[in-house]
């Protein structure tokens, strides 16, 4: 699953055998081999580096539910930060890197501000945003189905559950009829 394509590296979770879901990291530049980030006995997923490069945040349900967490990237040993409190996915940053957007596991997005102090990321507060469930098709973790924008605005993929799935259909180098 690719769940990062910005920075020094693509990011993309992949399961292994001993380890569930893990977080590799592509590097493009330089050595190309990837190279696991976070890979124990736990499901992490979901990475989203920051816009600065420096933090790695990602789900784990290393305590039996999914949560958010910020680590400095790439991780050095235990530094990792808890975002959420009582359950969290699909973390997402905001584009000036001192906030952490999260959704719920009771189908609320929330917002997690960061600040770095003396070197370490600290989450100042985590505070709710608005209710996202009446836009969700299968539960809270059936897909990442929303974005921040660069000015700081949501795009959410909504989709009422009584309507009918049409193809889409995507045109590439299109282009108008010439006028004569």
């Amino acid at each position: 699953f690719l769940t990062d394509c910005r920075g020094p590296a693509i990011l993309f979770s992949q399961t292994e055998r001993d380890t569930g879901l893990d977080i590799w990291a592509l590097p493009v530049q330089g050595d190309r081999t990837p190279r696991r980030l976070l890979g124990d006995k736990f499901n992490e997923t979901q990475g989203q580096l920051s816009p600065d490069g420096r933090w790695l945040a990602y789900q784990s349900d290393e305590t039996g539910r999914f949560e958010v967490y910020v680590q400095s990237y790439p991780p050095r040993g235990e530094d990792k930060v808890p975002v959420s409190a009582a359950g969290g996915a699909y973390p997402r940053w905001r584009p000036d890197g001192r906030a952490l957007f999260y959704l719920s596991l009771d189908g609320k997005l929330s917002r997690g501000d960061v600040a770095v102090v003396e070197g370490a990321l600290r989450v100042e507060r985590s505070v709710t945003l608005f209710d996202m469930d009446p836009v969700l098709n299968n539960g809270p973790l059936s897909q990442a189905f929303y974005a921040v924008t660069r000015d700081g605005r949501f795009l959410v993929a909504t989709r009422a559950a009584d309507t009918v799935q049409e193809p889409l259909t995507v045109v590439m180098n299109w282009r108008p009829p010439q006028v004569k």
